[in-house]
């Protein structure tokens, strides 16, 4: 499994694979990263539309 020099990987499989990770990370970080998740954003959303239905109910 280990090759010559003691990488468990080959060489043209952590190329191609580290250049997906290095992608969707950069991109994550640069278009949307830092927010919520997408449970949290749902829960918000949730939340919002309680409050005002609440408001049009008279609670």
């Amino acid at each position: 499994m280990l090759t010559r020099a003691g990488y468990y990987w080959p060489k043209w499989v952590m190329g191609p694979w580290g250049a997906v990770l290095l992608a969707g990370t950069v991109n994550g970080l640069m278009f949307g990263g830092g927010g919520q998740s997408k449970s949290g954003r749902k829960a918000a959303r949730r939340q919002e539309r309680d409050l005002r239905r609440g408001e049009r109910r008279g609670y």
